[in-house]
């Protein structure tokens, strides 16, 4: 089953159980992330990917410069393990991390959260791939990924069990855009998924394609 696949049969059992009210008040914020255009600002295939520097949550530091001397990098940016389309989303990576291992690529998954929240991910979902914390987001500001929500989001956010500052340990009300970028070794931009509609992901089929093609050019 393909991660769209698995988001359409989640997003249909939440329609049964969440109150309608709530779901209507989901649908308004993705309105206006779209309206907005948040995400818009994202760096484009062809362009230079912005360097991170990040810990995961053993405190080591993992840098992009790194990784790329190594070969390909997927980079997938999600918002919290409080999000069951991450929780898809980190699913289905893991299971593709083998074919993406095969082709000399490496992954790592970057969100907000605090070291603590993001060893629960990582463990919680037998993750063997780095989950680093992104504080302040940082990293996902660099990539013009991130937006603020506005006090009644903040108030849905409570409503559906993530308190971001507690979740995140900063005070700001930011999430990034789910995000997806394979950069090459050159550290520019191959691939990428972009959308501030966070129901919708990239697929882990796509990347694979994107790391033939890059593979295929050298």
């Amino acid at each position: 089953m393909s991660l769209h696949d698995e988001i359409q049969t989640l997003m249909g059992e939440l329609g049964k159980k969440v109150p309608a009210e709530m779901m209507e008040k989901v649908g308004t914020l993705i309105g206006r992330l779209a309206e907005e255009g948040v995400g818009k600002n994202a760096p484009k295939v062809g362009e230079q990917a912005p360097s991170f520097s990040l810990q995961n949550f053993d405190g080591k530091t993992i840098s992009l410069r790194h990784l790329l001397e190594a070969g390909p990098v997927v980079t997938v940016f999600y918002r919290g393990e409080w999000c069951p389309f991450c929780d898809l989303t980190l699913r289905a990576f893991q299971r593709a991390l083998p074919e993406i291992i095969s082709r000399g690529a490496s992954l790592v998954a970057i969100s907000p959260q605090t070291s603590e929240h993001s060893r629960s991910t990582s463990e919680n979902r037998s993750l063997s791939f780095d989950v680093l914390c992104d504080s302040d987001n940082r990293a996902a500001k660099e990539f013009g990924l991130v937006f603020a929500l506005n006090p009644a989001e903040q108030e849905l956010h409570k409503a559906f069990e993530a308190n971001l500052p507690e979740i995140n340990g900063m005070a700001s009300w930011e999430l990034p855009v789910p995000a997806i970028f394979v950069i090459d070794r050159t550290g520019r931009i191959a691939w990428s998924h972009v959308d501030s509609n966070y129901t919708s992901r990239g697929e882990p089929a796509d990347v694979i394609h994107a790391l033939d093609g890059i593979r295929q050019a050298h």
